[in-house]
C-alpha cells in the first residue's frame, strides 16, 4: 500500500469515528427527552434505547479499528 492509500484509510476511520458519534450523542438526547416526556410510551422508549445501544456499539467497532489502525507499525 501507498502512503496516500494509508493516508486515506486513516482519514476514513477517523471521519467514520466521529459520525457515529455525533450520531450517538444526537439520539442519546432525544432518548434522555423522551424519557422526560410522560406523554411518551414504554413501547417507544424500548425501541430509543435498543438503537441508542447499537449505535454505540458501532462507535465501539470504529473506534477499535482506529485504535488498531494507528498502533499497527507501517514501516
Amino acid at each position: 500500500m501507498t502512503i496516500k492509500t494509508l493516508e486515506h484509510i486513516h482519514y476514513l476511520l477517523r471521519e467514520d469515528v466521529e459520525t457515529k458519534m455525533k450520531k450517538y450523542k444526537l439520539e442519546h438526547g432525544a432518548q434522555v427527552e423522551m424519557e422526560e416526556d410522560e406523554s411518551t410510551s414504554r413501547s417507544a422508549l424500548k425501541t430509543q434505547e435498543k438503537f441508542v445501544e447499537a449505535l454505540m456499539r458501532g462507535w465501539t467497532i470504529a473506534q477499535n479499528a482506529l485504535e488498531d489502525f494507528e498502533a499497527h507499525d507501517w514501516a
